[in-house]
Parts: C-alpha cells; structure tokens; sequence
C-alpha cells in the first residue's frame, strides 16, 4: 500500500474511535442519569386506590385468515 493510504486508513480509524468513545461516554451518562431518579411506590394519581383488571377474551376478537386454495394438491394433475 502506499503511504497515503496508510495515512487515511489510520485516520480513518482514529476517527471511528473517537466516535466510539463519545457513545460510550453518552451511554453511561444516560445510565447514571435514568438510575437515579427513584422509583414511586404509587403511581401518580393512584391516592391508595386499586385496579382491577380483566382477563383477556378466550376467543380471537377476529376470524384467523384462510387462504383459498386454488392450486391442486403436490403430485395430482
């Protein structure tokens, strides 16, 4: 190779480190930041009060989709 290339090949790496470094960096500031707000025991606007849920439907609010087949069947004519 010649040394020009040489040269951009190792700026090109120096390049693609220095951005490896800055996410690294903005990961674990955002890590730091979202691990120290503490996590609330109520969720706002609960007041003490409970939920309650349903459970979900036995059948599919849907009809599955079947295709029509058009083709005869592998080997019959």
């Amino acid at each position: 190779m010649s040394r020009s290339r040489l040269t951009n090949a190792a700026t090109v790496r120096r390049i693609a480190a220095a951005a490896g470094a800055s996410a690294l960096v903005a990961m674990g500031a955002a890590t730091t930041v979202a691990g120290a707000e503490p996590a609330r025991e109520n969720p706002a606007g609960a007041n003490g009060s409970t939920t309650t849920r349903t459970a979900p439907p036995t059948v599919p609010l849907t009809p599955s989709a079947s295709p029509v087949v058009k083709a005869a069947p592998y080997g019959k004519s």
